[in-house]
């Protein structure tokens, strides 16, 4: 069963996509999160695993910087019952994979040699070691 973070609903206001948000914020998974969610949207539902909120997540970021969310676009359907797509980024490619894979790509990405997958890199000296910096700590 799924695990929703413990929000606390914040009373500050903005607005995102002309939709009215408010304030939530959570300790989830080694990270602190700010996120505004609309109640317009009543969707249960944000990126990443940041969900349990009484309306959609539009914006989301942890308190270092590293890691941020930001609701592009917003398209609705108008025939009765249908159903909202929500973009957070353009242009995003989907390819299936396995979670050991994404693992192993991720730590070839930072702790490795510099090369990865298409991109190559060439440095006059070697390059130094960093520490993988993950979503969920």
């Amino acid at each position: 069963k799924y695990i929703y973070p413990q929000w606390k609903v914040e009373p500050y206001e903005r607005e995102i996509l002309g939709y009215s948000c408010q304030k939530a914020v959570t300790n989830y998974l080694g990270r602190k999160w700010t996120a505004w969610f609309t109640k317009e949207l009543p969707l249960n539902s944000g990126p990443w695993k940041l969900a349990g909120l009484p309306g959609l997540i539009l914006e989301a970021e942890d308190e270092d910087g590293h890691f941020s969310f930001i609701a592009v676009y917003i398209e609705k359907q108008l025939q009765k019952g249908g159903s909202a797509q929500i973009m957070m980024k353009e242009d995003i490619i989907f390819t299936k994979t396995t979670k050991e894979n994404i693992n192993k790509m991720v730590i070839e990405m930072f702790e490795g040699d510099g090369d990865f997958g298409p991109v190559k890199t060439k440095t006059s000296s070697p390059r130094p070691k960093r520490k993988l910096n993950t979503i969920a700590r």
